[in-house]
């Protein structure tokens, strides 16, 4: 039984199954039973051939619906249809129709009839057996695969003149025609249409940190993305390296073009994971409406690269509002009480707690009743001593780093701000510059560019902390 053809290969619908040199597939049609197996049984004796007889149209059609085959040899008639009718048919339902050979009496004026109407070979009956009748089915499988290789090249041609190459998406020369034709089309009947433009604002960031592959498959993801966002009536393509443009020519106004504007910021707001690099993409929103906000395709791009800052992709509708990362502050007053200072015998300064008692360390441990219940309840059982020290995250089994600034510390973790956007993996090592140390860390959270890190190489006896600053 043939498999039938199936690929996710998005080109497949322009690359058709070719067999390798030699082989072919092959449909003997004919309702004469004897006529049929006979042709049949010859063919395949060649191991190289795949070979299929039918009795009827209607059996013959189906095959060709589910499967893609090289030749079709006919004899006689088939359910009432003569030869010429049947590849008639074929011609008109397939896209990709396979060649036909007829065969028939030693007649030359129904060959030239046959070769007329489009029959690739007409075979008589000294034709019809052995190698006679091998030889003429290679050449006509031969000539169908020459062609579909040479249709095949030029329609993929003409497709990576259209598409961009990374994402798939129509390219800009594309999309500038078409915006091209819409001005002069809604401008003879008075009708509206708007472009959004999105621009990807890490693309820069990425490429800089993490290599260019690592940015072309976040280009790639950020495309497949916008694509699944897209409506099916709307237009979505490639302007530049990092700007993308998403056409809307039905149904426009500017409430629905502030509402896609705003669900396109929320769902190009989102975290992306490649090879343990974890980043946080966002895209800023920029709309233009024609003819309103210009009457060109310049004026319109101008315009709307002119609104990336406005406050429609800065709301709450369309993307997360930040977050703080919450500061310990205890729930008694008494716990954390105000500090005045005293001068140390080496003329230092050294915090002194309200009460007058001096405090010699800063991370020193509280250890007055109900002090730990009130930490645990600040989900923190460790004082983390404030300081501003350079920092580096390793990741990628070494092959990524990213700067930081450690903002506090503890025996069991820190909390660490970078630059720009990041999203942090699960594991990572955490170097401290100065220290010219590193120590491996797990992240516990992250909220914008603050993450709470956790040491793993800890070995005190005690039972592991969660870090939370």
């Amino acid at each position: 039984m043939m498999e039938k053809l199936v690929t996710e290969d998005p080109r497949a619908a322009i690359k058709p199954d070719i067999p390798p040199e030699g082989s072919a597939r092959i449909v003997v049609a004919s309702d004469d039973e004897r006529e049929r197996s006979i042709i049949a049984e010859q063919l395949r004796e060649d191991r190289a051939l795949t070979v299929e007889g039918l009795s009827s149209w209607e059996a013959l059609k189906a095959l060709l619906d589910e499967f893609v085959f090289d030749v079709v040899v006919i004899g006689g008639t088939l359910s009432d249809l003569s030869g010429i009718q049947i590849n008639s048919h074929i011609n008109s339902f397939y896209r990709d129709p396979p060649a036909t050979v007829l065969l028939g009496r030693s007649d030359v004026r129904a060959a030239i009839k046959a070769f007329r109407c489009g029959f690739a070979d007409y075979l008589t009956e000294d034709t019809q057996t052995g190698q006679l009748l091998h030889d003429a089915v290679i050449r006509v499988a031969r000539d169908v695969r020459d062609k579909r290789e040479e249709r095949q090249h030029l329609e993929y041609l003409e497709r990576l003149a259209q598409r961009d190459g990374l994402t798939g998406l129509p390219n800009r020369h594309v999309i500038e025609e078409r915006l091209e034709q819409l001005t002069h089309i809604k401008a003879r009947y008075g009708n509206p249409f708007a472009i959004i433009l999105l621009h990807f604002n890490e693309f820069e960031h990425i490429c800089g940190s993490f290599g260019l592959k690592v940015g072309d498959r976040a280009l790639a993801a950020f495309a497949k993305r916008l694509t699944n966002a897209s409506r099916t009536a709307d237009t979505v393509a490639r302007l530049n390296d990092d700007t993308f443009i998403y056409l809307v020519d039905r149904d426009v106004t500017p409430e629905g073009i502030d509402g896609a504007c705003r669900r396109l910021s929320s769902a190009m707001a989102f975290s992306l994971n490649l090879d343990d690099v974890g980043l946080s993409i966002t895209a800023d929103v920029g709309p233009a409406l024609f003819p309103t906000d210009g009457s060109t395709v310049a004026a319109l791009i101008e315009t709307a690269e002119s609104r990336f800052n406005e406050p429609w992709d800065t709301t709450e509708d369309a993307r997360e509002v930040a977050v703080e990362p919450p500061e310990f502050v205890p729930t008694n007053t008494q716990e954390r009480p105000e500090m005045d200072s005293a001068a140390t015998a080496d003329g230092e300064e050294a915090p002194r707690r309200a009460n007058g008692a001096r405090a010699a360390d800063p991370d020193i441990r509280d250890t007055r009743e109900g002090a730990d219940t009130d930490r645990m309840k600040n989900r923190r059982r460790d004082l983390r001593r404030r300081t501003l020290k350079r920092g580096l995250l390793i990741l990628n089994e070494g092959y990524s780093t990213v700067n930081c600034v450690i903002r506090d510390i503890s025996d069991s973790g820190v909390r660490v701000a970078v630059e720009g956007r990041f999203l942090a993996p699960d594991r990572m090592e955490l170097m401290i510059v100065d220290a010219d140390r590193k120590r491996p860390v797990e992240k516990r959270w992250q909220r914008d560019n603050q993450i709470g890190l956790m040491f793993l190489d800890r070995d005190d006896g005690e039972e592991r902390v969660r870090a939370y600053a």
